[in-house]
Protein backbone atom coordinates (compact mmCIF):
# COMPACT_ATOMS: atom_id res chain seq x y z
CA UNK A 1 0.00 0.00 0.00
CA UNK A 2 1.33 3.43 -0.94
CA UNK A 3 0.96 5.68 2.08
CA UNK A 4 0.68 9.45 2.15
CA UNK A 5 4.16 11.00 2.14
CA UNK A 6 7.41 9.24 1.23
CA UNK A 7 7.47 5.50 0.53
CA UNK A 8 10.99 4.12 0.08
CA UNK A 9 11.28 0.92 -1.90
CA UNK A 10 13.74 -1.15 -3.89
CA UNK A 11 12.36 -2.48 -7.17
CA UNK A 12 13.30 -6.11 -7.70
CA UNK A 13 14.71 -7.44 -10.99
CA UNK A 14 12.97 -10.12 -13.02
CA UNK A 15 13.35 -13.76 -12.05
CA UNK A 16 15.79 -14.28 -14.92
CA UNK A 17 17.06 -12.56 -18.05
CA UNK A 18 13.98 -13.68 -20.00
CA UNK A 19 11.43 -12.39 -17.48
CA UNK A 20 10.47 -8.72 -17.33
CA UNK A 21 10.69 -7.05 -13.93
CA UNK A 22 7.11 -5.80 -14.33
CA UNK A 23 3.73 -7.07 -15.55
CA UNK A 24 1.39 -4.76 -17.45
CA UNK A 25 -2.39 -4.81 -17.54
CA UNK A 26 -5.36 -2.47 -17.92
CA UNK A 27 -8.25 -2.35 -15.49
CA UNK A 28 -11.93 -1.56 -16.06
CA UNK A 29 -13.70 -0.50 -12.88
CA UNK A 30 -17.35 -1.57 -12.86
CA UNK A 31 -20.08 -1.77 -10.20
CA UNK A 32 -19.86 -5.01 -8.24
CA UNK A 33 -23.02 -7.07 -9.07
CA UNK A 34 -23.07 -8.41 -5.51
CA UNK A 35 -22.63 -4.98 -3.96
CA UNK A 36 -23.52 -2.04 -6.27
CA UNK A 37 -21.98 0.45 -3.80
CA UNK A 38 -18.56 -1.09 -4.40
CA UNK A 39 -16.34 -1.29 -7.48
CA UNK A 40 -15.02 -4.45 -9.09
CA UNK A 41 -11.74 -4.49 -11.01
CA UNK A 42 -11.92 -6.33 -14.33
CA UNK A 43 -8.82 -6.93 -16.45
CA UNK A 44 -9.20 -5.68 -20.01
CA UNK A 45 -9.17 -8.64 -22.38
CA UNK A 46 -7.31 -6.59 -25.01
CA UNK A 47 -4.15 -7.03 -22.93
CA UNK A 48 -4.29 -10.64 -24.17
CA UNK A 49 -5.24 -9.54 -27.72
CA UNK A 50 -8.81 -10.75 -27.16
CA UNK A 51 -12.11 -8.96 -27.78
CA UNK A 52 -13.25 -6.92 -24.80
CA UNK A 53 -16.97 -6.13 -24.45
CA UNK A 54 -16.22 -3.42 -21.90
CA UNK A 55 -14.02 -1.61 -24.42
CA UNK A 56 -16.85 -1.93 -26.94
CA UNK A 57 -19.20 -0.37 -24.40
CA UNK A 58 -16.69 2.41 -23.69
CA UNK A 59 -16.43 3.44 -27.36
CA UNK A 60 -20.19 2.99 -27.85
CA UNK A 61 -20.86 5.49 -25.05
CA UNK A 62 -18.81 8.14 -26.84
CA UNK A 63 -20.76 7.51 -30.03
CA UNK A 64 -24.01 7.82 -28.13
CA UNK A 65 -22.76 11.09 -26.67
CA UNK A 66 -21.99 12.44 -30.14
CA UNK A 67 -25.48 11.57 -31.34
CA UNK A 68 -27.38 12.70 -28.25
CA UNK A 69 -30.05 15.39 -28.74
CA UNK A 70 -29.43 17.34 -25.54
CA UNK A 71 -26.36 18.57 -23.69
CA UNK A 72 -27.58 16.77 -20.60
CA UNK A 73 -27.66 13.44 -22.44
CA UNK A 74 -24.23 14.11 -23.99
CA UNK A 75 -22.72 14.80 -20.57
CA UNK A 76 -24.32 11.69 -19.08
CA UNK A 77 -22.81 9.37 -21.71
CA UNK A 78 -19.43 11.09 -21.41
CA UNK A 79 -19.44 10.61 -17.64
CA UNK A 80 -20.37 6.94 -17.98
CA UNK A 81 -17.63 6.44 -20.58
CA UNK A 82 -14.96 8.01 -18.37
CA UNK A 83 -15.88 5.68 -15.51
CA UNK A 84 -15.50 2.67 -17.81
CA UNK A 85 -12.21 3.68 -19.44
CA UNK A 86 -9.49 1.05 -18.80
CA UNK A 87 -6.62 2.35 -16.71
CA UNK A 88 -3.06 1.11 -17.17
CA UNK A 89 -1.71 -0.80 -14.20
CA UNK A 90 1.72 -2.26 -13.54
CA UNK A 91 2.76 -4.90 -11.02
CA UNK A 92 6.30 -5.08 -9.66
CA UNK A 93 8.12 -7.01 -6.97
CA UNK A 94 9.44 -4.56 -4.42
CA UNK A 95 11.06 -4.48 -1.01
CA UNK A 96 9.97 -1.72 1.35
CA UNK A 97 13.19 -0.26 2.75
CA UNK A 98 11.58 2.16 5.19
CA UNK A 99 13.17 2.09 8.63
CA UNK A 100 10.12 0.70 10.41
CA UNK A 101 9.10 -1.78 7.73
CA UNK A 102 10.02 -5.47 7.43
CA UNK A 103 12.38 -5.94 4.50
CA UNK A 104 10.40 -8.50 2.54
CA UNK A 105 9.20 -8.82 -1.03
CA UNK A 106 5.73 -7.46 -1.67
CA UNK A 107 3.70 -6.72 -4.78
CA UNK A 108 3.75 -3.06 -5.75
CA UNK A 109 0.82 -1.98 -7.94
CA UNK A 110 1.27 1.39 -9.64
CA UNK A 111 -0.30 3.49 -12.37
CA UNK A 112 1.26 4.86 -15.52
CA UNK A 113 2.80 7.98 -13.93
CA UNK A 114 4.95 6.16 -11.35
CA UNK A 115 5.85 3.41 -13.80
CA UNK A 116 7.07 5.94 -16.36
CA UNK A 117 9.30 7.49 -13.69
CA UNK A 118 10.76 4.06 -12.82
CA UNK A 119 11.30 3.16 -16.47
CA UNK A 120 12.68 6.62 -17.23
CA UNK A 121 15.30 6.19 -14.50
CA UNK A 122 16.39 2.84 -15.93
CA UNK A 123 16.76 4.38 -19.39
CA UNK A 124 18.67 7.36 -17.97
CA UNK A 125 22.44 6.81 -18.12
CA UNK A 126 22.80 8.75 -14.86
CA UNK A 127 20.94 5.93 -13.09
CA UNK A 128 20.90 2.82 -15.28
CA UNK A 129 19.46 -0.41 -13.93
CA UNK A 130 18.06 0.72 -10.60
CA UNK A 131 17.06 -2.90 -9.84
CA UNK A 132 20.71 -4.00 -9.61
CA UNK A 133 21.37 -5.31 -6.10
CA UNK A 134 24.92 -3.96 -5.87
CA UNK A 135 24.81 -0.68 -7.78
CA UNK A 136 21.12 0.15 -8.11
CA UNK A 137 19.05 2.87 -6.49
CA UNK A 138 16.27 2.93 -3.93
CA UNK A 139 13.14 4.57 -5.32
CA UNK A 140 11.11 7.20 -3.45
CA UNK A 141 7.38 7.15 -4.17
CA UNK A 142 6.11 10.46 -2.84
CA UNK A 143 2.35 10.67 -2.53
CA UNK A 144 0.62 13.99 -1.93
CA UNK A 145 -3.15 14.07 -2.01
CA UNK A 146 -4.77 16.89 -3.93
CA UNK A 147 -8.36 17.25 -2.81
CA UNK A 148 -10.12 14.06 -1.81
CA UNK A 149 -9.54 11.73 -4.75
CA UNK A 150 -6.47 12.93 -6.65
CA UNK A 151 -3.10 11.68 -5.38
CA UNK A 152 -0.09 13.41 -6.91
CA UNK A 153 3.19 11.55 -7.51
CA UNK A 154 5.14 14.21 -9.41
CA UNK A 155 7.99 14.34 -6.88
CA UNK A 156 8.66 10.59 -6.99
CA UNK A 157 12.21 9.74 -8.08
CA UNK A 158 15.13 7.38 -7.49
CA UNK A 159 17.57 8.36 -4.76
CA UNK A 160 20.56 10.14 -6.33
CA UNK A 161 23.19 7.88 -4.78
CA UNK A 162 23.44 4.18 -5.69
CA UNK A 163 23.46 1.70 -2.83
CA UNK A 164 23.72 -1.98 -2.10
CA UNK A 165 20.22 -3.36 -1.65
CA UNK A 166 21.13 -5.76 1.13
CA UNK A 167 23.48 -8.55 2.11
CA UNK A 168 24.08 -11.41 -0.30
CA UNK A 169 21.98 -13.60 2.00
CA UNK A 170 19.10 -11.11 1.96
CA UNK A 171 19.09 -10.62 -1.79
CA UNK A 172 19.24 -14.37 -2.40
CA UNK A 173 16.21 -14.82 -0.12
CA UNK A 174 14.36 -12.03 -1.95
CA UNK A 175 14.94 -13.68 -5.31
CA UNK A 176 13.56 -16.93 -3.92
CA UNK A 177 10.40 -15.19 -2.71
CA UNK A 178 9.51 -13.19 -5.83
CA UNK A 179 5.77 -13.17 -6.50
CA UNK A 180 4.35 -14.36 -9.81
CA UNK A 181 3.32 -10.89 -10.93
CA UNK A 182 2.71 -12.03 -14.51
CA UNK A 183 0.17 -14.54 -13.23
CA UNK A 184 -1.83 -11.61 -11.82
CA UNK A 185 -2.74 -10.43 -15.33
CA UNK A 186 -5.89 -12.51 -15.59
CA UNK A 187 -7.65 -13.33 -18.85
CA UNK A 188 -11.26 -12.68 -17.87
CA UNK A 189 -13.99 -14.91 -19.28
CA UNK A 190 -15.71 -13.29 -22.27
CA UNK A 191 -19.22 -14.10 -21.05
CA UNK A 192 -18.61 -12.56 -17.64
CA UNK A 193 -17.09 -9.40 -19.10
CA UNK A 194 -20.01 -9.10 -21.51
CA UNK A 195 -22.43 -9.30 -18.60
CA UNK A 196 -20.67 -6.30 -17.02
CA UNK A 197 -20.90 -4.46 -20.36
CA UNK A 198 -24.62 -5.23 -20.65
CA UNK A 199 -25.17 -3.77 -17.19
CA UNK A 200 -23.08 -0.69 -18.01
CA UNK A 201 -24.72 -0.04 -21.39
CA UNK A 202 -28.12 -1.73 -21.74
CA UNK A 203 -28.94 0.71 -24.56
CA UNK A 204 -26.60 -1.22 -26.89
CA UNK A 205 -26.29 -4.78 -25.58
Amino acid sequence: KIEEGTNMCRIMPGKDDDTAFYAETAIHRVPDPENPDKVKNVHCRKVHNEECPLCEAYYAMWKLSDGANTEEAKDEFKARARKLKPGKRFYLNSVNVGQDSPREVKILSVGIKIFEKILGAILDEDYGDITDFKSGHDFKIIKKSVGLDWPNYDQSAPRPKPSKAGSDQETAAWMESLHDIHGLVKLEEYAEVKSFAMTALPEVF
